[in-house]
């Protein structure tokens, strides 16, 4: 090429591809560039490659090797956990259930993926990892995504034996990203979890949960993106919705309910309405929502004093506005969570409590608007921004002949239609961005599953018999959604008891479900912007469940909802034991126990317990006992007691590890103790 002046001059070269070559390595300090199937890679005097140009992704991200185009798996090993169905630390162990490899035959994308085989026995407890490049302080305290292509389409894989999650490396701590569950599908697959504010080392986990004893020969993962990617952070601002119920107190039986609400990070703005039936002689007021209270923490406790809103009552009259419209003032009492008040006047310097029928009479029309802070939207108010939602896929795992509530799937894959049935079910679908008014929400089929197009089918009422879902007489055929049944996040999804009339006469016995060999999946689809509230789980930010039931372990056990009991498995596959450590005879039977661990908010573990163990018959005038993995941060004391007739507890204390009772020398069988003690740790087998 030409040149002038000073400038140098540029030469070129042609670097050959090598993908299934190893070449030499390079003099010490130096580095050679290798070219492999069009990327880059630098390979330095060790023979280690570390790719410098090529395919990527465009973005952030701190998954090493991620798409394994070094042809060596060298940034994943395979750990053995305590057999359970969520990880402990994601490392370590002795593994000998699982091989990985990096894939060349026709890998999902470039040279190579990274394939996972499983032996024909239990892995449950085992699986494998990823460290994650140091995590750069602009995404401390953030939202980053996991995104990767798969196909688990092996046909002994089951959607959920496999589940994802992240190990905080730098506060010891097991994150539960939003969709955990592996699907069993072939595609791209997206989940998010929160970062600590001052993690900076991180584990990726894929965990066997199940203990299915099956040989999987053909998992298949590649190009992990790890980072902040599309994951855009926003105030959670819903538009006026209706699919919460208010319920009016004190105004008999209201006729012409009109109710709406918007979400503003963690507030609640209300408006509703009502014509009144019959007023009492009781405080009016309105009942919030079931799953929703109102967060006392950002209010004044001081009794009737915190207003909330205001509101009005058209009389029956035909005059101006002041003659035939009375004020309102909607407030909270200072202690009622799930619900507000209504107030006409006030009396020392608080909002009266007024009884409904001192104020408003039948036929009368209320309005009221309000503004409440909402507990279980507390966080940091953000929605998931992004392509990610636009389209949801979701299922029920159930293939029983039961109607099932809770079991949740996720994923493009589906769920295999029931086998026969014995009656009509149902089986509830949970999204995990709530649904908006906007939305589009279809249930699809294909047949035969796995080799089939996806086929919208149609929506109906169960009562209607139309279409899809049909009704003869007193038997259902076919398919659809229940419209009777739609809240914000779940949706049933209805099986007639026969998949298609068959019989010679009306009304007769249909083909079974089980002739179909299809498959079933709900898809909500997003009308423009994509925008929705991921269902929070520990350690993340956002929208807690509207149930103490829906809420992760790790979250329950923290907030002090779940209760643990003598000799259960819980985490790592640790169970709290009582054993007795003195006093004399032996421990027969632990007849009751409840243990209720829960965290303050400076980070200190306390236990709620209550007890009762048989002792063998022998004269003792103490009484020692241990649970394990428990630790008292110092002596405490606590109520005990024992059967012996006309026999008083003198002390009784939790201290070190040992719950100890005092009392006079008698011959004792059972020993009851009670307590709310500080702790020094967790306990070993909380979540």
């Amino acid at each position: 090429m030409s040149y002038s002046s000073k400038n140098p001059k540029v030469s070129s070269t042609v670097l050959a591809d090598i993908t299934n070559t190893t070449p030499s390595n390079p003099g010490t300090s130096s580095h050679k560039l290798i070219n492999r199937n069009g990327l880059i890679f630098s390979r330095d005097s060790a023979g280690v490659e570390v790719l410098v140009s090529g395919r990527g992704t465009g973005e952030i991200n701190y998954a090493p090797h991620s798409g394994l185009e070094n042809g060596a798996t060298t940034a994943w090993a395979t750990y053995k956990d305590a057999a359970a169905t969520t990880p402990v630390d994601g490392t370590g162990g002795s593994p000998t259930t699982l091989t990985l490899s990096a894939n060349a035959t026709t890998p999902l994308r470039g040279s190579y993926d990274l394939k996972v085989v499983k032996s024909a026995a239990n892995s449950q407890g085992e699986g494998f990892s990823i460290q994650l490049d140091t995590v750069k302080a602009p995404d401390f305290a953030k939202k980053l995504k996991i995104q990767f292509d798969l196909d688990t389409t092996d046909a002994n894989y089951t959607a959920g034996d496999l589940v994802c999650y992240v190990y905080d490396i730098t506060n010891s701590t097991l994150i539960t990203p939003s969709s955990p569950s592996i699907p069993k599908m072939k595609g791209t697959f997206q989940l998010t979890f929160d970062t600590s504010a001052t993690g900076t080392s991180y584990r990726v986990i894929f965990h066997y949960a199940v203990t299915a004893a099956a040989a999987i020969t053909n998992l298949f993962f590649d190009s992990f993106v790890v980072g902040p990617g599309v994951v855009v952070q926003s105030p959670a601002v819903s538009p006026m919705l209706t699919d919460l119920t208010f319920t009016p107190t004190g105004y008999g039986t209201t006729t012409a309910l009109k109710f709406s609400y918007q979400r503003t990070a963690n507030v609640m703005r209300g408006k509703l309405t009502w014509t009144n039936g019959t007023p009492t002689a009781t405080p009016g007021r309105v009942a919030m929502p079931a799953g929703i209270t109102i967060d006392s923490t950002l209010l004044s406790t001081t009794a009737n004093t915190q207003r909330l809103g205001a509101g009005t009552t058209e009389t029956s009259g035909t005059t101006s506005l002041g003659a035939d419209v009375a004020a309102l003032a909607v407030f909270f009492d200072g202690s009622t969570t799930n619900e507000i008040f209504i107030a006409t006047n006030v009396t020392a310097n608080a909002f009266a409590k007024n009884n409904a029928n001192n104020y408003t009479v039948l036929g009368e029309r209320l309005s009221i608007d309000f503004e409440v802070p909402i507990a279980e939207w507390a966080g940091n108010g953000t929605v998931i921004l992004g392509p990610g939602p636009d389209v949801e896929y979701a299922y029920n795992t159930s293939t029983t002949d039961a109607a099932d509530t809770t079991s949740f799937g996720y994923g493009p894959s589906g769920n295999t239609v029931t086998g026969t049935l014995t009656a009509l079910r149902k089986k509830r679908v949970r999204f995990q961005y709530p649904i908006q008014v906007t939305d589009e929400i279809s249930l699809e089929y294909r047949y035969p599953t796995g080799t089939g197009v996806w086929r919208q089918l149609v929506s109906v009422h169960p009562s209607t018999g139309v279409s899809n879902l049909t009704r003869q007489i007193s038997l259902q055929y076919g398919i659809g959604i229940d419209e009777t049944f739609i809240n914000s996040t779940d949706v049933d999804v209805i099986f007639g008891q026969y998949v298609l009339p068959s019989g010679a006469t009306y009304g007769a016995a249909g083909d079974n479900w089980s002739t179909t060999l299809g498959s079933w999946r709900l898809v909500k689809r997003k009308a423009g912007a994509a925008t929705g509230i991921a269902v929070v789980a520990n350690g993340q930010s956002g929208l807690m469940p509207g149930l103490q039931s829906a809420m992760d372990d790790t979250t329950a056990t923290r907030l002090g909802y779940k209760t643990y009991s003598h000799g259960t498995n819980y985490n790592g596959g640790n169970a709290p034991t009582i054993t007795l450590t003195s006093g004399g005879g032996t421990l027969s039977s632990v007849s009751y126990s409840f243990f209720t661990p829960y965290q303050k908010q400076d980070g200190v573990w306390f236990l709620r317990f209550n007890l009762l163990v048989q002792l063998s018959s022998a004269a003792r005038t103490s009484t020692a006992i241990a649970i394990n993995g428990v630790s008292y941060s110092n002596p405490q004391a606590i109520t005990a007691y024992n059967d012996a007739t006309a026999n008083a507890t003198f002390y009784a204390v939790a201290g070190g590890s040992d719950i100890t009772a005092i009392w006079s020398s008698v011959t004792t069988t059972g020993f009851y103790a009670s307590g709310d003690v500080k702790l020094s740790a967790k306990p070993s087998w909380a979540y």
